[in-house]
C-alpha cells in the first residue's frame, strides 16, 4: 500500500475539500435550486477559506530565489486555466457569441477579470479569484516575507488593513480592487509566521477564543446587513463590510478545524483514505475553475429533471472535467 505523505497536513486537505464544496453549493443553491437552502448567505465563505489557507501555507517559508518560485506558482495556476479556456471558449461561443468580445477574451487571457470594470462572461464569472491569488503570490516574496511585526501584533495588522483600505478605496472607481481578499491571505500568512514556534501558546489560545467569539457575533451583523437595502456608497460599504466579516469567519473556521482535527490525529487514519483525500484536495482548484459552468441554467437546461437530479448530473460532469484538467495539466511539462 502507498504510504501517505508525512509532510502533508491532511486537516488542511480536508478543509480545502469542504471549502470547495461550499463554493459549489453557494452557486448551485442559487442557480439550480432557485435560492433554496440560502446558500448565498451561509455557504458564501469558501473562497475566503482558500485565501486564508493559501496565506497560512506560505507563511514562514524561505523564498531564496523569487523567479523560479513564482514561475512554479504561475504554472500551477495557468496550465489548467488555459486548458479550460481552450475547450470552453468554443462552447461559450456556440451558446452566446456576443459575450466573447476582444476585450473580454483579452481580460481572461491575462488574468485581469478580478480587476476589470464592465467585464462580463457570465459562464466563467468566478475567475476573478485567479486575479487576486496571483497578486497575493506576487506580494509574498516582495512584501509579506519582508515585513516583521512585533509588539501589538494583531493591532498593527488591523491598523494596516484600515489604512490600506482607505488608501486603495479611490482605486475602486477605476478598477475592481477588493483589498479584503488580499488581507485575508495576509492574515493567514502572518498567523503562521507568528505561531511557528510554541512559545506563544497562551497568546494563541486567547486569540483563538477571541476570533471565534467575534465570528459568532458577526453572524448577526451580517444577517442584518443582508436584510437591508442600501444604495450608492452605502451599498459599497455594506459589500466591503461583508468581505471583512467573511475574513473573520474564515479565520474562525480554520481555528475550529485546527482544534477538532489536529494534524497528529491523522496517524490513525487508513493510508488509502489519506491518499484519496490528498488527491481530491489537489483537484480543488481545477474543480473550482469548471464548477460555475455546470451549475448554471446554461448547462442544466438540457436536462428536464427535478433540481436534485440536475445537481447530481452537474456534480458528475464537474468532477470528471476537473479530474481531466488535473491529469492533463500534470502531464504537460513546461
Amino acid at each position: 500500500m502507498t504510504q501517505g505523505n508525512p509532510t502533508l497536513d491532511y486537516t488542511i486537505c480536508l478543509l480545502r475539500v469542504i471549502a470547495c464544496l461550499l463554493i459549489i453549493w453557494n452557486h448551485a443553491s442559487c442557480d439550480i435550486f432557485g435560492g433554496w437552502g440560502n446558500g448565498w448567505l451561509w455557504a458564501n465563505i469558501g473562497v475566503q477559506i482558500f485565501f486564508f489557507m493559501s496565506g497560512y501555507l506560505y507563511g514562514g517559508r524561505e523564498i531564496e530565489d523569487v523567479k523560479p518560485w513564482f514561475l512554479k506558482q504561475f504554472k500551477k495556476i495557468a496550465k489548467p486555466y488555459y486548458l479550460y479556456l481552450a475547450v470552453f471558449f468554443p462552447i461559450i461561443y456556440f451558446l452566446d457569441p456576443s459575450v466573447l468580445t476582444f476585450t473580454n477574451i483579452l481580460i481572461e487571457l491575462v488574468f485581469l477579470e478580478g480587476f476589470a470594470p464592465g467585464y462580463q462572461i457570465g459562464y466563467i464569472g468566478h475567475h476573478w479569484f485567479i486575479s487576486y491569488i496571483l497578486l497575493c503570490y506576487i506580494l509574498t516574496p516582495f512584501l509579506l516575507s519582508k515585513i516583521r511585526i512585533s509588539g501589538g501584533y494583531w493591532t498593527k495588522i488591523i491598523i494596516a488593513t484600515i489604512i490600506l483600505q482607505a488608501v486603495t478605496l479611490p482605486l475602486a472607481l477605476l478598477i475592481k480592487l477588493k483589498i479584503a481578499y488580499i488581507m485575508t491571505f495576509a492574515v493567514g500568512y502572518f498567523y503562521k509566521v507568528r505561531y511557528l514556534d510554541n512559545n506563544r501558546l497562551e497568546e494563541k489560545r486567547i486569540l483563538h477564543i477571541s476570533i471565534v467569539v467575534i465570528a459568532l457575533i458577526l453572524i448577526a451583523v451580517r444577517a442584518w446587513l443582508e436584510s437591508e437595502n442600501f444604495i450608492g456608497l452605502m451599498d459599497k460599504m455594506k459589500d466591503m463590510s461583508v468581505q471583512y466579516i467573511k475574513l473573520v469567519w474564515a479565520f474562525a473556521i480554520f481555528i475550529i478545524f485546527e482544534h477538532l482535527i489536529p494534524s497528529d490525529s491523522w496517524k490513525h487514519v487508513n493510508e488509502r483514505m489519506k491518499n484519496r483525500l490528498s488527491i481530491l484536495s489537489g483537484m480543488t482548484y481545477e474543480i473550482y475553475i469548471v464548477h460555475q459552468f455546470y451549475v448554471t441554467d446554461t448547462f442544466t437546461q438540457f436536462f428536464p429533471f427535478p433540481p436534485v437530479i440536475k445537481f447530481v448530473i452537474a456534480l458528475i460532469f464537474m468532477f470528471a472535467t476537473g479530474w481531466l484538467l488535473w491529469r492533463v495539466s500534470k502531464m504537460i511539462k513546461i
